[in-house]
């Protein structure tokens, strides 16, 4: 419904105007949102791939300098969250103006055009009016329209300046920010005037993966990171030339996780997420190892839960990573579903597949289940 038809009735001006506040594209808003959860999302990875390193040090060297650079390296890890955090919540804020604008356009498009049919009506009823009884008619019809409407563009207004603010709070509130972390020049385990150095060599120390390298695998930086799991450090290098094993090949769900796998799997397709990608198997046997089928599980004890985010549900995901990789109506973490489906497609960012989790390549070769 465009504004100049109600426009050019009498009275039409209010009505009109409020068409025309609505007529944004409640699309395109969706549009930033995702590109936003995609930011969040590579935040996420490359901390991930941060933490790998910084545990891999941690590893292999010891003594007050290690010690410190461990803790030093740990607030890039919490800068990191609290931005992925961020701006996951911000692209939420802007679902949410993005619906209440469609909401109000709608609505409001719906009275207009029940004014259009209003005034054909009242035209046809009172033909021996004259034109000034009949303008003044229509204007009482416009005024009660744009009486109705009123409401339906306050109520996007509000959406919308609450998004603004919550974006600017979330934005300018974080706890850490990547400036406030200090220079790494400045720091006690470099060496430097006034500096003790101490790094001493790890005993017995060899890179994960064994002699010929690579780095083990799982996900966090210090502080608590990744998906989930036990919150270790781990990057990923790929599987080489060969490629990892087949998906598939597990024991299979039953019972009720079979059926929130089931319903994730099916969710996710209609999302255009390839069915490859998602064998119920390798899923079921993530969910195994994490949560044992609770999708109440809470870990409390790891290093994602001394940094204050505590891996929760069925596949054992991170706050910051739930909310980068949930989809809209599927926000409870404690929801099996909903859990599943953030868990699916962290893993397929990071991975490819959820049949290319390390730990379940690990649990099919022989070298054991590690956190993803």
């Amino acid at each position: 419904m465009g504004s100049e038809q109600i426009r050019q009735l009498p009275g039409g001006g209010p009505l009109a105007d409020y068409l025309d506040k609505v007529s944004g594209n409640p699309e395109a808003i969706r549009a930033v949102a995702k590109r936003w959860r995609g930011t969040a999302g590579k935040v996420n990875e490359h901390l991930g791939g941060l933490g790998s390193a910084v545990q891999n040090v941690d590893d292999a060297w010891q003594g007050g300098s290690a010690d410190d650079f461990a803790a030093y390296m740990s607030k890039y890890g919490r800068a990191g969250e609290d931005l992925e955090l961020a701006v996951s919540n911000c692209a939420n804020s802007l679902d949410d103006a993005a619906t209440a604008l469609e909401d109000a356009k709608a609505k409001i498009g719906r009275i207009a055009d029940t004014l259009l049919n209003d005034v054909d009506t009242y035209r046809r009823t009172n033909r021996g009016d004259t034109s000034q009884d009949t303008s003044a008619g229509i204007s009482r019809l416009a005024s009660s329209a744009a009486t109705a409407a009123k409401p339906h563009l306050d109520a996007a207004d509000d959406a919308v300046t609450k998004a603004m603010k919550d974006i600017g709070k979330y934005l300018g509130e974080r706890d850490l920010t990547f400036t406030g972390i200090g220079d790494p020049g400045d720091q006690p385990f470099v060496p430097g005037a006034g500096h003790t150095v101490n790094w001493e060599r790890t005993i017995g120390y060899q890179p994960a993966g064994g002699p010929n390298g690579g780095g083990g695998p799982g996900g966090g930086a210090p502080g608590g990171n990744g998906s989930g799991g036990n919150g270790s450090g781990g990057g990923f290098g790929g599987y080489g030339p060969s490629g990892p094993p087949p998906p598939g090949g597990g024991p299979a769900p039953s019972g009720k996780v079979k059926e929130w796998i089931e319903q994730a799997i099916e969710i996710l397709k209609e999302r255009g997420v390839p069915v490859e990608k998602m064998n119920p198997n390798d899923i079921w046997m993530i969910i195994q190892h994490e949560s044992g089928g609770n999708p109440h599980a809470i870990n409390n004890w790891d290093s994602n839960a001394a940094a204050g985010h505590p891996s929760k549900g069925l596949m054992q995901t991170i706050d910051p990573t739930f909310n980068a990789y949930k989809l809209p109506g599927h926000g409870d973490i404690y929801n099996p579903v909903d859990n599943i489906i953030a868990g699916v497609r962290y893993a397929i960012s990071r991975y490819g597949s959820v049949s290319n989790v390390p730990g379940v390549v690990g649990s099919k070769t022989g070298s054991g289940y590690v956190g993803y």
